[in-house]
């Protein structure tokens, strides 16, 4: 499912940026594109409660709307048979088929918190990441070739052939081996979703996300993928518009990154989690530091390295990404576990668009300064990340709350 949801991620924030770049829009266009089509991301808050208050729970506390939301992605992917060619039009149809890539991410994570031990959540988050990456991977790079040799039908052809097979997997699978596999199959229900109220589970759900530790982790992920989010835009005008790059030449790079990245989260996550990740992190955003600062010297000019870059980028943001969605679900309980852990991961998002938004209004600004934004914020990320396990180990010990 996580393959799903990377898909129109590569599409709308690879792919099409770098065929529009190619197609002379204007930076501040292509960033506000970018913008708008990650939003719905930071809005997955909007429907976590509801998943979390309300469902088919015979058939599955999460799994209802998993279909429910798949089904939308096919929906909009058979949009593009009929798109016309418009930069307004084509922003929504990404804000609308991220919007139920989102929700659909919403009821597998909570899914994921309900059923996954907690020594094992950093190596699961990495196999969870590697399928989504390699929907980014098809996204990015197969969409960029279809939309340059077949247009919006090529893009509408990957998009509903790949969301309708991966839809056969939560239709024939159930969530639970007693619930119902469809609504007149024979099951039961094992939700207590509902036994908790609505003024219950919000006020459970603001003193845990309200707490210094929570608080904290929030500001260092807002802070570094904001950095990632900034870069991210930044690449395919640059290195189309200025270095002359092909747009499929950006967009096979980005892939190679994501699915390197995907490799090497499967086989790196089993030491995170024996290192802990709130420790790993240090590691991890160390590296991110440095591939930062090497960015300066190779985009300025026309290096050969530049790919090896993209590959290291992608690498560490996955890395990063399973640390710290790792941490912040040991930081997940109470009645709306669900609606807690989106709200993590909207934050996370906004950041991302918080980051394209930020390029978009700084494009003027050379690359060097950009680059040094970027590292910036990542230095406050890790000033942010040591407070919060200051906190940690002056706190009375909890299983919850280790400096993991």
């Amino acid at each position: 499912m996580y393959a799903a949801q990377g898909l129109p991620f590569g599409l709308f924030i690879i792919s099409i940026p770098a065929w529009m770049a190619a197609q002379a829009y204007e930076p501040a266009q292509i960033g506000s594109f970018i913008g708008i089509a990650a939003l719905p991301w930071s809005l997955k808050l909007v429907v976590a409660p509801v998943m979390d208050r309300f469902g088919f729970p015979a058939m599955g506390e999460r799994r209802p709307w998993v279909i429910l939301a798949q089904v939308g992605c096919v929906l909009c992917y058979a949009a593009f048979f009929w798109l016309p060619p418009g930069l307004a039009l084509l922003a929504t149809l990404g804000f609308v088929t991220n919007s139920f890539s989102a929700a659909q991410d919403v009821a597998v994570d909570g899914m994921a918190i309900k059923l996954l031990p907690a020594e094992e959540r950093a190596r699961a988050n990495g196999f969870m990441f590697g399928g989504q990456q390699l929907g980014i991977a098809l996204g990015g790079s197969g969409g960029g070739y279809l939309l340059n040799s077949a247009g919006y039908t090529g893009v509408a052809v990957l998009g509903v052939v790949t969301t309708f097979l991966i839809l056969l997997l939560p239709l024939l699978l159930r969530e639970r081996p007693e619930h119902k596999l469809f609504p007149w199959s024979p099951g039961i229900s094992t939700s207590t979703a509902q036994e908790h109220s609505a003024l219950q589970m919000g006020m459970d759900l603001l003193r845990r996300i309200l707490a210094p530790v929570s608080l904290l982790i929030l500001a260092s992920q807002f802070l570094y993928r904001s950095a990632d989010g900034l870069l991210n835009a930044l690449h395919p005008v640059f290195l189309v518009q200025s270095l002359d790059w092909a747009d499929t030449a950006y967009s096979d790079w980005y892939t190679t990154g994501s699915i390197v990245g995907a490799v090497v989260g499967v086989l790196v996550s089993p030491w995170i989690d024996r290192l802990q990740p709130g420790r790993a992190f240090w590691w991890i955003i160390a590296a991110k530091l440095a591939i930062f600062a090497a960015a300066i010297p190779l985009l300025t000019e026309q290096s050969p390295l530049i790919g090896g870059y993209l590959v290291a980028q992608g690498i560490a943001s996955h890395l990063l990404a399973i640390c710290v969605i790792a941490r912040l679900m040991h930081e997940c309980a109470g009645a709306a576990i669900g609606t807690q852990f989106a709200v993590y991961m909207a934050l996370a998002n906004l950041s991302y668009s918080a980051g394209a938004f930020l390029y978009a209004q700084l494009s003027a600004y050379s690359v060097t300064t950009l680059l040094l934004l970027g590292i910036g914020m990542l230095l406050a990320a890790m000033v942010c990340w040591r407070l919060a396990a200051g906190i940690n180990r002056s706190a009375t010990p909890a299983p919850d709350s280790s400096d993991r």
